[in-house]
């Protein structure tokens, strides 16, 4: 799974490398030499006898700094040759990959990829057909120069091998099984849920973050595996719209934080404050 950022037009292949993070279990806190590690040893699993012709090109296109032999191979190489040998390794990877078990590569947010990643997307798309490869691009309408050229170039290249899905608005019945399945629980009070699906209007992101913003107040508390829901909640007034609950949990933040936040675009705050609901680690 990758993921495009609202500011990251100008990074290079990001969604891509946050592919091979998740497939490689590295780790934003990991160090560069851990993060090799991890690299080398999944590596070594789809490459048994030969690893290092193709660990230093995928730990280049990555942006890990690289020592001994490898550096010394990397830095010998023009740089435009050396793009073409990483992309190339990056394909034969997926290749190699699928010939263990099925591969499907989600991308959300894809309407906010760079150039290059789409451009690399594009070379990657053709596998689908001769290998058992799948490739799930999440996106909002309405960005040109981006989604809206790959979404033209797929009709017209990949049509036979396309599905495409346009998602609307929860209907109650969804919107109440959604909260159920974030909040773990068959068993949620039903006036609860019908005034969050009320007040979002079926909203799936809507939903997403009215039951984080009552998380972050501790109305919602984790335990015994599950989410548990206070009494509060019935009193808990639900802002009219997605933007005053972003500003309520932005508000709800420490002071450091907070100033961080303040010295970005509003854009930028939005997305840097969602994150997928997850039991909190230990």
């Amino acid at each position: 799974e990758g993921r495009g950022l609202s500011n990251g037009h100008h990074l290079s292949y990001h969604p891509f490398i946050g592919i091979i993070k998740s497939w490689t279990g590295i780790r934003e806190e990991d160090s560069a030499l851990v993060s090799e590690k991890k690299l080398r040893e999944k590596i070594l699993r789809i490459y048994p006898e030969n690893p290092d012709e193709v660990l230093p090109f995928i730990a280049r296109f990555m942006g890990l700094e690289l020592s001994g032999a490898a550096a010394v191979r990397i830095s010998e190489i023009d740089p435009n040759a050396l793009e073409k040998l990483m992309l190339r390794a990056i394909r034969e990877l997926l290749v190699k990959l699928s010939a263990l078990k099925p591969v499907v590569i989600t991308i959300e947010d894809l309407h906010w990829a760079d150039q290059s990643f789409l451009t690399l997307l594009r070379s990657l798309y053709e596998l689908s057909h001769a290998h058992p490869i799948v490739f799930i691009n999440v996106f909002r309408p309405g960005y040109e120069e981006t989604t809206g050229s790959l979404v033209k170039f797929l009709f017209e290249n990949h049509a036979s091998a396309l599905t495409s899905t346009e998602t609307t608005t929860l209907d109650r019945d969804s919107a109440r099984e959604l909260i159920s399945n974030l909040l773990l629980s068959g068993q949620i009070p039903e006036t609860f849920a019908g005034n969050i699906v009320s007040r979002t209007g079926g909203n799936p992101f809507f939903i997403e973050e009215v039951l984080r913003s009552l998380i972050d107040r501790g109305i919602i508390s984790f335990s015994s595996n599950a989410f548990q829901i206070s009494d509060e909640a019935g009193t808990y007034d639900i802002p009219e719209n997605i933007q005053e609950v972003l500003h309520a949990r932005v508000e709800n933040l420490d002071e450091k934080t907070r100033n961080l936040l303040d010295r970005l675009q509003l854009s930028d705050a939005i997305f840097i404050s969602k994150y997928w609901m997850r039991p909190p680690t230990p």
